[in-house]
């Protein structure tokens, strides 16, 4: 997300011009009617949390040195690190400060408020690594995904759908839902909106993925986490444009070459405006065919004993026939066995219902995924082809494992015995107040995301919001941790890692640098000729600057119903377009400037004059077609559009 900043006893003397300050504290007793550890964690907190009697001792002083000469918040008193070595070893790379204070407020007071909060815990890459399934065919695991501390039994999702522009209801809208629960088990459901466009699912999940669907309309998205049993997604869809192209092809196997029936394709368009899905199957002879909007396309094919496939990007143009054939390569037999025993790292036990991510691959690039469950001796047992194998595992109350890839040869039965490490329990806190670096105020509703590591390799993530004082409490494990902080309005902050001991309440009061006012660009200046003829190309430069000094994209208006959008560019940066008028006339070309933040300049215009126009073209010169005029080697005749007859 960022990088580290330097110690932190060098915040003290910068933290006026950056606007950050921490103020840790350690050795803090946790207030919990929780005392007691399960079996699977205590020799390993015995091991790292609890420090030695001259650790404790010298907390003991630094609170007392503090205390006693009631500093302020923001100041500290240096101590020795060198109790701390022993950690060190344990722990990696950890950097401790030389410098700690307690912080003046309680903690205890927001406990026990707090502590009956139920606080999400976030996945480490399962935005970037969730894939969406459809039917259970085309399935990606997540790489990272932790289990939330809260169980969602009885969750309901409802919305109504309708026209963005009627704003009538939407009847028959297909809502797909691909969602997980508490135990990394993946779900797919789907529902349909009534006459009122009213949709409703009751489900059991952290976190998914909604996507909205309907004839005629462009699609819609949205990813939720839970945070209350009833939550609300309402969908506002717009109309699609006419599809009046066709896609179409065969669907057959690559190695014999036959026609696969039914087989399951899945077109995904765009173009400027939006999105949307849509699905046909193929018949008999694995012919498939779907209407079409003009834009962009790519089509995902799937078959029962096939691996999926899907196609390049397409570009189809209006009233266009595009014919896409796909081939999909056959599965090879599942005459393999792998299997094995999930246990405890600590304690040896067997592991019942751990979930089991089976991925295979071949030298090919083919690859597919199998799943089971471990049963209550921990056994688990799949079939699979030979190739190279990978399993991921899952269990509540465990960290996430995977192991190496593995060799499996035909008719092979390998063992794979897999231990996972106890989470541990989260008896440490994390507290304090983000405000706002230069007025002092609290900052209600700054998002704080906890990174928390332990020495095994083992990560996770939790988050929380700040109150309406800027107060903020984060529960979590003993290990190393650091804080990413994000509010409206803000620069977003992050801190250095920090040890937390077991039982620990550790301050970390944070101040928000606010964002600069954002500047929109000049407008842009347009140079170029200003008299032509009609039917021939014109080069033309626009150039705009960006105060901000951000990069920036520009909208052109030809002044003859079309129009046209650059990529971003360096802020002052000379770009050419060029343009063909194709009617004599007078035109004004009309450009803006808009900035990386959505910031647009004032119009810069250019008015031109196209008072002549080739005689050879005066007929038929909007696009009609002309009269025949060359002939092709054959003798046949040939009939080119204006636009193909300026490239002959």
């Amino acid at each position: 997300m960022a990088i580290d900043i330097s110690k932190i006893f060098t915040i003290v003397t910068t933290m006026l011009f950056i606007g950050f300050s921490i103020t840790p504290s350690f050795g803090a007793n946790v207030y919990s009617d929780e005392t007691t550890e399960n079996s699977d964690t205590q020799e390993f907190n015995s091991q790292i949390s609890n420090p030695s009697d001259d650790v404790i001792n010298q907390d003991k002083k630094t609170i007392d040195r503090c205390q006693n000469n009631k500093h302020k918040e923001n100041n500290k008193h240096s101590i020795s690190t060198n109790e701390f070595d022993n950690f060190e070893e344990s722990f990696g790379d950890i950097k401790y400060s030389n410098e700690m204070c307690y912080n003046k407020r309680e903690a205890s007071e927001y406990f026990n408020i707090f502590n009956k909060t139920e606080i999400f815990k976030k996945s480490e890459t399962w935005l970037n690594k969730y894939s969406k399934c459809n039917n259970s065919k085309k399935c990606r695991t997540i790489q990272s995904c932790q289990r939330g501390n809260r169980m969602v039994n009885d969750l309901i999702i409802l919305g109504y759908v309708n026209d963005s522009q009627t704003k009538l209801p939407i009847e028959n809208a297909s809502l797909l839902l691909d969602w997980w629960d508490y135990e990394y088990n993946y779900f797919e459901s789907e529902t349909y909106t009534n006459k009122t466009g009213f949709y409703t699912f009751n489900i059991s999940a952290i976190f998914g993925y909604l996507l909205c669907n309907a004839h005629g309309h462009l699609s819609e998205r949205s990813w939720f986490w839970v945070e209350e049993n009833i939550l609300w997604i309402n969908f506002s869809l717009d109309p699609r444009p006419p599809e009046n192209s066709i896609i179409c092809g065969i669907i057959n196997d690559s190695v014999t070459g036959n026609a696969i029936k039914n087989a399951e394709i899945e077109l995904y368009w765009w173009n400027n405006i939006g999105y949307y899905y849509n699905f046909t199957t193929s018949n008999n002879s694995g012919f498939y065919q779907m209407n079409v909007a003009a834009g962009a396309i790519q089509l995902d094919v799937y078959a029962d004993g096939y691996f999926d496939n899907y196609t390049d990007y397409y570009n189809i143009s209006e009233n266009e026939t595009l014919w896409i054939n796909v081939s999909l390569y056959p599965r090879p037999p599942e005459n393999s066995i792998v299997c094995g025993y999930i246990i405890s790292f600590l304690t040896g036990d067997p592991i019942k219902g751990a979930n089991l991510n089976l991925r295979w691959k071949d030298n090919q690039g083919h690859y597919y995924y199998n799943y089971t469950n471990s049963n209550k001796s921990g056994f688990y047992l799949m079939n699979v082809a030979a190739g190279k194998i990978r399993i991921y595992v899952y269990a509540q109350g465990y960290f996430y494992e995977y192991t190496d890839y593995y060799n499996i040869s035909e008719n092979e039965t390998l063992w794979v015995n897999i231990t996972l490490f106890p989470r541990l329990k989260e008896t440490s806190i994390v507290c304090g107040y983000i405000t706002d670096s230069l007025t002092e105020d609290p900052i209600e509703g700054a998002e704080v995301e906890l990174y928390w590591q332990d020495n095994q390799g083992h990560s996770d993530w939790n988050y929380t919001y700040s109150n309406k004082s800027g107060f903020y409490l984060i529960n979590t494990a003993v290990g190393k941790i650091k804080l990413y902080v994000y509010a409206d309005g803000y620069f977003y902050y992050y801190t250095n890692y920090f040890f937390i001991f077991k039982n620990e309440i550790l301050w970390v009061n944070i101040s928000l640098l606010p964002e600069l006012p954002n500047y929109p660009p000049t407008a842009p200046i347009i140079n170029g000729s200003i008299n032509g003829t009609a039917g021939k190309k014109y080069d033309y430069t626009f150039n705009a600057t960006d105060l901000d000094g951000d990069y920036i994209k520009y909208f052109i208006d030809w002044g003859d119903n079309t129009t046209e959008w650059t990529g971003y560019n360096k802020s002052g940066e000379e770009i050419i377009l060029d343009h063909v008028w194709k009617e004599k006339g007078t035109y004004t070309i009309a450009a803006k400037a808009i900035d990386i933040h959505g910031a647009e300049s004032k119009w810069g215009t250019l008015k031109i004059s196209m008072p002549f126009i080739d005689q050879f073209l005066q007929t038929n010169s909007n696009q009609q077609t002309l009269k025949s005029i060359n002939s092709n080697s054959k003798g046949k005749k040939e009939s080119y559009t204006y636009n193909q007859l300026q490239k002959k």
